[in-house]
């Protein structure tokens, strides 16, 4: 399966704990995520490994808690997300990206993103409403876990720290597969560079977005 860069705005993030640990502590997000996430559901389920030879496995009891975007986070995003697709818009691209861009992305964010009612669970739904439009070549709402990210992974993230996926959604992607142009490469996180200078003043959330690769 191909992976590519991307440019990824988080708005959601998933713990994996042991019932034991939860018990003896709830899990607690790093900054700058805590400021702006809440928890959102909690459940628990059983984690088992494939079959052995003789028919077995193992199996042990796991505590999924994932955390969402509260309120004001849901308010910042409908914000930053008009004016990052502008300013990706307006950055320089090679010639061969200029063709992916067109009016039908820009009618979503118009009529669409700046009117949306957002909430946690409405995030997944607009997926639905971005397959639609023909043309849309980068903006997608995703699930990752973290074992399909070869590149990228938030250190904050730490997934020894029992992280183990993120949600959120792909704004720019590379134009080849991980590694194969370097130049392409260099865009994306130039590409980053340049967001986190012209919006950083203006926007919290742009400390949620990285280069990914998956």
């Amino acid at each position: 399966m191909s992976s590519y860069y991307y440019l990824f705005a988080i708005t959601g993030i998933t713990i994996e704990i042991s019932p034991t640990e939860l018990s003896q502590s709830q899990p607690t997000l790093p900054p700058p995520f805590v400021e702006y996430f809440q928890l959102l559901n909690q459940r628990e389920f059983i984690r088992t490994t494939p079959k052995f030879p003789d028919g077995t496995h193992l199996s042990w009891p796991k505590v999924e808690l994932r955390y969402g975007l509260s309120p004001e986070g849901l308010r910042l995003l409908n914000s930053f997300f008009i004016d990052i697709w502008q300013t990706i818009k307006n950055y320089p691209k090679p010639q061969w990206r200029y063709e992916y861009f067109n009016d039908s992305i820009d009618d979503f964010i118009a009529s669409y993103w700046a009117n949306v009612e957002l909430t946690p669970a409405s995030l997944p739904d607009i997926d639905d409403y971005l397959q639609e439009i023909m043309s849309n070549y980068f903006i997608r709402y995703r699930h990752v876990p973290r074992y399909v990210v070869y590149s990228g992974w938030p250190e904050k993230l730490n997934p020894n720290k029992n992280f183990s996926a993120v949600s959120g959604f792909t704004l720019f992607h590379s134009y080849e597969k991980m590694g194969v142009i370097p130049e392409d490469t260099i865009l994306l996180y130039n590409l980053h560079a340049h967001l986190v200078k012209q919006l950083a003043a203006k926007h919290p959330f742009i400390e949620y977005l990285y280069v990914m690769g998956f």
